[in-house]
């Protein structure tokens, strides 16, 4: 197309998008905020044809009304009229770095706030997130939206699919398929149009033949690329006021500009119109990860871990505990405290705008954020518990006899928060009163019927108490494991007291530097080094966990080489390894390392400096009974700056693609570099996990399990192919302009010493050595039971009637996983949402503890579509591979 060979329809949008806390702190642009808003409501109340959209967010009109109350009448107004556009979303998040079931508490927030305010805007514009994941538009069709807009993700591969054409269909993995618009100027193509000065003043004046000169050469840019006579300017930008004269200045590019109409419209108008021409579009399919046009900046994936590791350990306990639990004892006549879950999850949805979770702000905003991921830890943990309490009252164990001196004696429920029954070790850290010089006792787990189970006392120690016992005793404090047998969402009673612990005899061995089951056979070299064999085949792995460390002269933004760098790793360095448990249930090796490292970057940056920094690495090395899985618990202090830590895992194969464990998806990935055509930014070998990475050649595979650690890469390793995880990413700077691997600045440049992450760290992974593909291997199941353990919980012993366990819904086939258990924010319905992994169409066939009075298929904004016909207790679903499915039920006594 050609600018003169048709009249054009210019769908200006006046808009903002509000970075709510980003190189300043919140309340720094909430200052902002309030001088913007009261001058939007202000430019609504004077201009009829004004409207403005609000960046996709709802948060900040909560922001607003907290200072101004007395606006939220005016509000709804607007937004109930449709001039003053809010939602689909809460925040503008990044999309990687969460959870999946934390996107869809994202939309469905915003939609409830939108609605609250009268009207939800049904446009996907996510317009500066660091590229989008496969399932996104099947996310957006589950809240009823049709679009989405972008601008971050392409490349080649995606630019060549759409046919060089800035619209076209998107399918998501399940087939669903939305119209995606291309932002290819960007989200601030016409902002302020006419004004020369600073973005960010509070009352610009347009000059109008510049006004012009701008609208010309956009419509000469975007043209060439449109599939239909609309096109759409974007006015706003990162944090900017609105145009006061908008109306007076499209008044004069309507009289300069004959060839085409300019409007004040929205993105949903926007789309409808293309809609409306039916146009013919390319289908793309496919997460967005390229940099043709926009940077990706996927260093965020590894900036500031500690933020990935605080939101990983919030999101597990509100998605897999505080949410279904509280839902179970709801079906058992408990209130269910939906308010204070979404209290919970605020705090950690505040935290998930692209620029917060990314770790690519300022120092403050970082530690602010910690404070609120603090907040929602501490009232997960609570809603879980009380939840659970009122659940134990249903459960019985045969108490044990027990000697009045006996200093402890508990009832413990452990839940399963998977769809399926888990066997496996769960552990309780839990104390009892005891005198200083005592010998601590054995303790007996035995099942509800009374019977003894495999179990084991570790990390056993005594010391005097915060808070001093009546009777003047010490503080015994240890941590209890055994073998724990637990119906699928459901529950399962044990009685745990000191006690003559029977020996138990497992398939679990361990040596001095060697652990083994039926399954595996581990042993670490005298560096530290990890190999182990897969019995089942024989086939040996290694070495595993090798610590690798290379400079890192980037920024917050992106990693990046220096020009004469240097790469470390642990081989052949000397390291202990001490025996530190030894079953029945679990037995561990603790490794010790000092891993000398450059400490920092020389002074101009190009190479690492020659004084040297400790960085103590500890590992717990485990292995436990009848279990396919080696976990590991890696401790590093870290006292060295500018550098990058990786954790090596080294596999036997070498093959062109892995699988990862991706959102709502298992994706393949390619592991080379693409072809990058005058790509913006060279691409990156690291990329996203939410799990697992698998590299399998068909007959030998090794799956990589991670927790909160998101950043992955394979790369060549000797006869093989390494799995390399990153554990720590440390620089000092938001942005610099002497970025080695990118060439230019992102962002303001200033320093951020908290990035280079100076302190001391945990983290969890795990591999399990496999055949077969990553399907075979229940790899999503390994993935999902090192994120949410078996969880315990303890109370009184207590003489009463009731079964020994409660299972609340188990789904087959296995294939078929559930994904959130909650109650329906509209209703009285439980909600129970789930996912078919598998390649091919499904039926899932959920059995319920209760019987089903009724059950519908409903969308994930919670809403109905078509009623289900169940059987009893039991309900057939059928279900495409990668569809999402969601279920709103009730049930009866």
């Amino acid at each position: 197309m050609s600018v003169t060979a048709k009249a054009w329809t210019v769908h200006v949008v006046p808009e903002t998008h509000w970075d709510r806390e980003y190189y300043v702190p919140f309340q720094v642009f909430r200052r902002r905020l309030v001088k913007m808003c009261d001058k939007l409501l202000a430019i609504l109340d004077t201009d009829p044809s004004y409207r403005f959209v609000f960046d996709g967010q709802t948060v900040v009109i909560e922001d607003y009304t907290e200072v101004r109350p007395e606006m939220r009448e005016k509000l709804a107004t607007h937004i109930g009229s449709g001039r003053l556009l809010v939602g689909p979303g809460y925040v503008c998040p990044d999309e990687w770095l969460v959870s999946p079931e934390a996107l869809v508490r994202n939309f469905l927030l915003g939609h409830l706030i939108g609605e609250s305010y009268g009207r939800v805007m049904k446009a996907g514009y996510l317009p500066d997130p660091f590229g989008h994941i496969s399932q996104l538009p099947q996310i957006l069709a589950g809240f009823g939206i049709d679009n989405v807009l972008f601008m971050r993700g392409l490349g080649d591969r995606e630019w060549e699919a759409a046919g060089q054409k800035t619209e076209f269909w998107w399918a998501a993995p399940d087939g669903t398929k939305v119209l995606a618009v291309f932002l290819k100027d960007s989200y601030c193509n016409a902002m302020l149009l006419g004004w020369r000065g600073d973005w960010w003043a509070e009352d610009p004046v347009a000059d109008l033949d510049l006004a012009v000169e701008q609208a010309k050469a956009k419509l000469a840019s975007l043209a060439p690329f449109a599939t239909t006579r609309h096109l759409l300017f974007n006015n706003g930008c990162d944090n900017t006021m609105p145009q006061p004269d908008l109306s007076v200045v499209l008044a004069r590019l309507n009289d300069a500009i004959p060839e085409a109409e300019f409007r004040i419209s929205t993105y949903e108008d926007y789309v409808a119109a293309i809609r409306e021409e039916k146009p013919a579009l390319n289908t793309v399919a496919g997460e967005f990860h390229g940099a043709k046009f926009w940077q990706i900046l996927s260093g965020i994936l590894s900036s500031r871990m500690y933020l990935k590791l605080a939101n990983e350990r919030c999101e597990v306990r509100l998605e897999k505990y505080a949410e279904p639990v509280q839902a179970w004892a709801w079906v058992e006549g408990a209130e269910y405290e939906g308010a204070l879950l979404w209290h919970a999850w605020r705090h950690v949805l505040r935290n998930h705008a692209h620029d917060s979770i990314g770790g690519c702000s300022g120092d403050q905003v970082h530690f602010e954020m910690l404070c609120r991921f603090d907040q929602a830890e501490q009232l997960a943990e609570l809603l879980a518990s009380e939840a659970a309490a009122h659940i134990a009252r249903k459960l019985a164990v045969q108490v044990p006899q027990l000697p009045d001196s006996a200093p402890y004696g508990e009832m413990v429920v452990v839940y399963n928060p998977s769809s399926w029954r888990r066997r496996e070790v769960v552990a309780l850290t839990t104390s009892a009163p005891l005198s200083l010089d005592a010998v601590p006792p054995s303790v007996v787990v035995r099942d509800a019927a009374g019977q003894p189970v495999p179990a084991q006392v570790t990390n056993s120690r005594i010391g005097e108490s915060r808070h001093p016992h009546p009777t003047g005793l010490a503080t015994w404090r240890f941590e209890l494991l055994w073998l724990a047998d637990v119906p699928a969402l459901g529950f399962r009673a044990y009685s745990a007291a000191t006690g003559d612990q029977q020996p138990f005899i497992t398939d679990l061995q361990a040596g001095e530097t060697w652990l083994a089951n039926s399954l595996l056979s581990v042993t670490v070299a005298s560096d530290g080094s990890v190999f182990l064999t897969d019995k089942r085949t024989g086939q040996p792995y290694g070495p595993l966990n090798v610590f690798e460390d290379q400079e890192d002269a980037g920024d917050e933004y992106d990693w990046s080489w220096a020009p004469s760098g240097r790469i470390l790793t642990t081989l052949g360095q000397p390291a202990s390894v001490s025996l530190v448990e030894a079953g029945p249930v679990r037995a561990s090796l603790h490794i010790e390392r000092v891993f000398l490292v450059p400490k920092e970057l020389a002074s101009d940056r190009q190479r690492r400096s020659d004084e040297t920094a400790e960085l103590r690495i500890s590992t717990l090395l485990s292995l436990s009974a009848y279990s396919p899985r080696v976990d590991f618990e890696t401790t590093v202090h870290n006292a060295a700056k500018d550098h990058r830590l990786r954790a090596l895992f080294c596999a036997p194969v070498n093959v062109r693609q892995c699988h990862v464990q991706a959102h709502f998806d298992v994706v393949t990935r390619d592991l080379g570099l693409p072809e990058a055509r005058d790509w913006v930014q060279p691409p990156q070998p690291t990329h996203c996990t939410k799990g697992f990475v698998d590299v399998s050649d068909g007959r030998v595979g090794l799956g990589v399990v991670t927790f909160g650690l998101p950043e992955y890469e394979v790369k060549p390793w000797e006869s093989g192919q390494a799995v390399a995880i990153t554990l720590l990413r440390c620089c000092g700077w938001l942005g610099r302009p002497d970025h080695p691997a990118r060439g230019y600045i992102v962002g303001p440049k200033f320093e951020t010493p908290g990035a280079q992450c100076i302190g001391t760290y945990t983290f969890r992974y795990a591999v399990v050595p496999h055949s077969g593909a990553w399907l075979e291997a229940d790899l999503w199941h390994h993935a999902e039971a090192l994120r949410a353990p078996l969880k315990a919980f303890e109370f009184p012993l207590a003489e009463r009637d009731g079964p020994g366990e409660i299972g609340y819904l188990e789904v087959q086939p296995h294939t078929i996983v559930v994904t959130a258990v909650k109650k329906a924010d509209r209703s009285e319905d439980l909600v129970v949402r789930f996912l078919n992994i598998g390649d091919r169409e499904d039926e899932a066939e959920l059995t319920f503890s209760r019987p089903l009075l009724c059950a519908r298929l409903a969308n994930l904004n919670e809403q109905p579509i078509s009623d289900l016909q169940p059987e009893g207790r039991r309900l057939r679903v059928p279900a495409r591979s990668r569809q999402i499915v969601t279920l709103l039920v009730q049930l009866g006594d």
